[in-house]
């Protein structure tokens, strides 16, 4: 059963010997770091399957529009829970649904340098990239495609509240948040020997935890979707 963040903040401060520390290794000190390294692991294993989501009802593909904001995405139960990597977008029309095309940016900007151009026609829309916090779409829409846009991706896990009951929705973490929160700790106290050390074995217990949940046996199959190398 996994910790508490309660528990990890009490483990922390017995590991740097400061249990009960109200001045520096302080409980919002160890949940600050905490949540640093959840969204550590979500940025660096995106094929966590606890954290996938998909979406249908957030945003519609709206004329002339070719930029849509990933914050107006809901991924999860509160508002913390922000996606974190985009896999796919569709377009949403009954049997007229489908993948929009994924495309990197310069390749997606080299195919149509101005979308939104009255020299372009409206259409239905084809391909789609990631531009910073925005999913960007072409050709731009028509009226007639004025429908849901489905994105599915991986969002961030929620935060801890300083002494938190519960423990962390991403999966067997619990010696990552550790190791990582120790070596905050150490380094915040100018002890950076066993920072460093601490450190060190959070990145042997993430190879490990990446080498885990890196697998995606269910979309070695798929041979419908093109999932090019760093889509999301």
């Amino acid at each position: 059963m996994s910790l508490s963040c309660e528990e990890l903040v009490d483990e922390i401060q017995a590991l740097t010997g400061r249990v009960g520390d109200t001045k520096l290794i302080d409980d919002t000190f160890c949940t600050r770091r905490l949540n640093e390294c959840q969204v550590y692991i979500v940025d660096h294993c995106p094929q966590l399957i606890d954290l996938e989501f998909k979406n249908t009802s957030s945003i519609d593909f709206s004329e002339d529009k070719i930029s849509y904001a990933i914050t107006d995405i809901t991924s999860g139960d509160t508002t913390d829970e922000a996606p974190a990597h985009i896999f796919r977008v569709g377009y949403v029309d009954g049997a007229d649904s489908h993948w929009l095309d994924f495309q990197p940016s310069d390749e997606f900007d080299s195919a149509l340098i101005d979308p939104t151009s009255s020299d372009h026609s409206a259409d239905k829309p084809t391909r789609w990239t990631r531009r910073g916090n925005y999913i960007e779409v072409a050709p731009r829409p028509s009226s007639s495609y004025e429908n849901s846009m489905r994105v599915d991706g991986c969002r961030y896990a929620m935060e801890f509240t300083t002494n938190d009951s519960s423990a962390s929705e991403i999966p067997n973490c619990d010696e990552l948040l550790r190791c990582w929160g120790v070596s905050k700790a150490f380094g915040a106290m100018g002890k950076e020997q066993e920072s460093v050390l601490w450190m060190a074995k959070f990145n042997d217990a993430f190879t490990d935890f990446q080498d885990k949940h890196g697998r995606m046996e269910a979309w070695d199959g798929d041979t419908i979707f093109d999932y090019p190398e760093g889509n999301y």
